[in-house]
């Protein structure tokens, strides 16, 4: 059984994550959507935050993490940000044999800062970077030009 489907199959696990800027190097990826109305923004820090929005939807990339991986991810986000294991996502998109389906995921939230501010600079070129592979992958570009282009110009 491969690994992605076997981490599907335990849907209480917290080995998925979504990550936003390939700090960490995915082992599994798949592109999921969190339909539980939820937004991608930028806030006050200049950096992603996922934020409650009644009607909207959030896609990303999801990797299955090692302990290793999950403690440089600890460190980096900092106390700045919540981390949840308790984020359903739908995965739409999955890799060879991977199974669709609903999965719990580590996700990083800064409850404090939800409102719209402007990226750091280094930040936009990460970002864009990340727009290239979800387009690649098949995260719709509406999606893009309606969440994440209002606070990322291209480069």
């Amino acid at each position: 059984m491969n690994r992605c489907a076997n981490v599907a199959q335990k849907a209480s696990s917290s080995v998925l994550a979504f990550c936003r800027d390939g700090k960490i190097q995915p082992t599994v990826f798949c592109i999921y959507r969190q339909n539980l109305y939820r937004k991608w923004i930028i806030n006050s820090r200049g950096y992603a935050n996922i934020i409650p929005s009644k009607g909207d939807i959030v896609y990303g990339f999801i990797f299955e993490l090692t302990q290793a991986d999950e403690r440089k991810l600890d460190k980096f986000e900092g106390k700045e940000y919540e981390r949840t294991n308790d984020i359903k996502v739908e995965l739409v998109k999955v890799k060879d044999s991977y199974k669709k389906g609903t999965v719990t995921a580590l996700v990083y939230i800064d409850i404090k800062r939800k409102k719209d501010d402007v990226p750091k600079d280094e930040y936009v070129d990460r970002i864009n970077m990340a727009i290239k592979d979800g387009l690649k992958e098949g995260i719709p570009k509406e999606y893009f030009d309606k969440y994440i282009r209002p606070f990322v110009p291209e480069r």
